[in-house]
């Protein structure tokens, strides 16, 4: 998927980026135009579970909500290239990226949480319980995260592997995917297995 986007600087929250790939002036704009954008951006990670529609992210670390019929500019933007976005509304969501970065946006504004680690993140998984708890699981380089209680834990993985995306499960089963072919399985909080059933590069699962 390929977005048509002016620079992150230039856009404004609420905007939208219309068919003809063209941004729109919001209603708080005096006299309503259309924009030429110019510079492209490569939409590299997206989730389709938020209610309002599909999150999605560019390399200039700005985040774009899909309705259903326009792409329209989210509050949030992290300056640096996001890989990897999980959230249960556009104005709940969690992303992470290079360096062991993690975000959360609660519709107003965006907090940078710290990981403890300096790997580039590749993916994120959560899941809220009934009792609203959140539990959430990171991939990126040699680690699992998992997050729990407002605090990022390792799990157990086997030496030699290098995850790039994962998928948590509400019985805290969680399944990951990396480098050579790797798919790591198993219980969260648990020593995990691993298993090299294809060769190559696997980089993202649901």
């Amino acid at each position: 998927l390929e977005l048509d986007t002016t620079d992150p600087a230039a856009r404004t929250a609420g905007s939208v980026v219309n068919s003809a790939g063209s941004q729109r002036c919001t209603a708080a704009s005096a006299t309503p135009a259309t924009t030429p954008l110019s510079s492209p951006h490569r939409a590299i990670s997206a989730v389709a579970t938020v209610p309002e529609g599909i999150l999605m992210a560019d390399d200039g670390g700005a985040i774009y909500l899909y309705d259903g019929n326009d792409i329209i500019v989210q509050g949030m933007r992290t300056g640096t290239p996001i890989r990897g976005i999980w959230g249960v509304s556009k104005d709940d969501f969690w992303v992470v990226g290079e360096m062991g970065r993690v975000w959360h946006f609660d519709g107003r504004v965006a907090t940078r949480v710290v990981s403890g680690v300096a790997v580039d993140f590749y993916g994120i998984s959560g899941v809220v319980g009934d009792n609203g708890e959140l539990a959430m699981s990171l991939a990126g380089g040699p680690y699992l995260l998992r997050y729990e209680n407002s605090d990022f834990r390792f799990e157990m993985v086997p030496g030699g592997v290098q995850t790039r995306a994962v998928k948590r499960f509400f019985d805290n089963t969680i399944v990951a995917v990396g480098v050579n072919g790797a798919v790591v399985t198993g219980v969260s909080g648990t020593p995990l297995q691993v298993e090299y059933p294809v060769e190559g590069e696997l980089i993202a699962l649901d």
